[in-house]
């Protein structure tokens, strides 16, 4: 039947068109056809030059055989101020493969667990971003030559064995934030302040405390080199001392606790709330004694590759230029500071400002490994 749907398919019309509309339909056809045809020959070479090949002539030699993509894994044992490095990294990364043709680093985000499996997979990354603590020794990784100009203790906190050191790449650090409206100052002595500021909950209100310490990672060791000896009993919340930091940081922002320690994370967060208008009143102590096991280091890692050496070759250009001072430079948009010595980010006031004065020259770094 004509009224049939399947009579009226795309094929079966345009071919119907065809044979009632005679040559004047067909050569538009042709001359659409002629002109895209056209076009695909003039924006070959356009399409060409923007293709991801590998890099031509003497560049080419180091790369030879090898197609140019590198794997970056990253575990992230805390937070840095923006809550990730990642954005940083990417950044970065995209400027050094527009420089440099041939060379692409994808970046993966693992746990602590996928880390330590790092000698078990296959294949291996070429390069991991990681923090303290996080692998035990040095043990698959590739000896790396230290980059000039860094923190010397933040250099030395990476090395291994001497021939196989890591390179630093930023740095965050510690203080205490203080609810002002609850306590003017710090207190000299925390049981009278437990004591005065504990008030217990009501139907219309909640419990409130003096201190709320996490206890995941190292906040509690971070704590007790803020406050000395912490306190062990008194009137503290039911999970002082268990609770994660981001509940922490709740009881904080609630009004429950008046005051907990603190990092960069924390003081973007304070940031973010006092651009709605909402952030509590508050004080700013940077650590005085300027401990710090938040950092992230770079590493090279034996893949085992056939193109093993030409791959390690491109991963170091990649990590120097992580520590050199333009990336180095950038490391405001993860809120962390410069693994550079004397190099400044955060002259302008503020409590980066604070953070970041407490730390230059006089700061402890916790070992890489171990």
């Amino acid at each position: 039947s004509p009224f049939c749907p399947a009579a009226l398919s795309t094929p079966l019309f345009l071919h119907i068109i065809m044979q009632g509309g005679g040559s004047v339909l067909r050569r538009i056809a042709c001359i659409v056809c002629t002109l895209a045809c056209a076009l695909i020959v003039v924006s070959a070479p356009y399409v060409e030059a923007r293709l991801p090949v590998p890099p031509a002539g003497l560049t080419a030699l180091p790369y030879e055989g090898w197609s140019g993509v590198l794997r970056m894994r990253v575990y992230q044992g805390f937070r840095s101020g923006s809550g990730s490095i990642v954005p940083w990294l990417n950044k970065c990364l995209s400027t050094y493969e527009r420089r440099n043709p041939g060379v692409y680093v994808q970046v993966e985000t693992v746990s602590a667990a996928a880390l330590g499996r790092l000698l078990e997979d296959e294949p291996r990354p070429d390069m991991v971003v990681f923090t303290p603590g996080a692998l035990e020794d040095a043990r698959g990784l590739l000896a790396l030559d230290m980059p000039g100009g860094l923190i010397p203790g933040l250099a030395g906190a990476c090395a291994w064995q001497q021939d196989r050191g890591c390179v630093p790449l930023c740095y965050g650090g510690y203080g205490l934030i203080v609810n002002t409206d609850a306590l003017e100052s710090l207190p000299d002595d925390w049981a009278a302040a437990l004591e005065a500021q504990y008030s217990a909950a009501t139907r219309s209100k909640r419990a409130h405390y003096a201190l709320q310490v996490p206890g995941e990672g190292a906040w509690p060791q971070a704590a007790r080199s803020l406050l000395g000896e912490l306190p062990a009993e008194g009137r503290l919340p039911d999970d002082y001392l268990q609770c994660s930091m981001q509940k922490a940081w709740q009881d904080f922002a609630r009004g429950d606790v008046a005051c907990i320690p603190a990092s960069q994370w924390h003081l973007r967060r304070l940031a973010l709330l006092a651009a709605e208008g909402k952030a509590p009143a508050y004080r700013f102590y940077p650590s005085g004694s300027g401990y710090t096991d938040q950092y992230f280091a770079a590493a090279l890692v034996d893949t085992g590759l056939g193109d093993a050496e030409a791959r390690a070759s491109a991963c170091r250009g990649v990590i120097e230029y992580l520590a050199g001072e333009e990336a180095q430079g950038r490391l405001d948009l993860a809120l962390m500071l410069p693994a550079r010595a004397g190099m400044r980010l955060y002259p302008g006031g503020g409590d980066m400002t604070a953070l970041e004065e407490a730390y230059l020259g006089a700061a402890e770094f916790r070992q890489l490994f171990g």
